[in-house]
């Protein structure tokens, strides 16, 4: 299975999961592009979010490396009065983006879930510096 294919099943399994569920997406953290992407609600493109969802990433990888300790960057939750918004870091050259409405689930419940299926990427590098990706990614665009 292509790993393309294997975010569109992670996206579909996600949906089946999580109620309330509006739309997520794999997102290149060095372009901003879409890997892969999946929505339930006409209108909404998880996709579009990609370049605020990258330097809201990008500036926490940056924060967390600024502190200088072994602390390494979990996930980033923003919840609004309608919806929760999860970006996860599956490596540093990915992160999940997920949105879900506040009225049918909660933060604890959408993290969970996410946790347990992101379980399967084992290549979670955020343990490392990020300082050498950060400087690439500043030299490349």
């Amino acid at each position: 299975m292509t790993i393309q294919r294997q975010y569109q099943a992670t996206l579909i399994n996600l949906e089946q999961e999580i109620d309330g569920f509006l739309g997520a997406a794999f997102i290149d953290l060095s372009t901003g592009q879409s890997l892969a992407a999946h929505s339930v609600r006409p209108g909404f493109d998880p996709s579009s979010v990609s370049a605020a969802g990258r330097a809201a990433v990008l500036s926490q990888f940056e924060l967390i490396d600024s502190l200088g300790t072994e602390s390494k960057l979990i996930d980033i939750l923003v919840t609004s009065s309608d919806g929760i918004y999860v970006y996860q870091p599956i490596s540093h050259q990915v992160f999940l983006y997920i949105a879900a409405d506040r009225e049918e689930t909660n933060p604890a419940l959408v993290k969970t879930v996410v946790n347990r299926f992101l379980s399967q990427y084992n290549s979670n590098e955020a343990g490392e510096s990020i300082q050498p990706y950060l400087s690439a990614v500043s030299r490349a665009g």
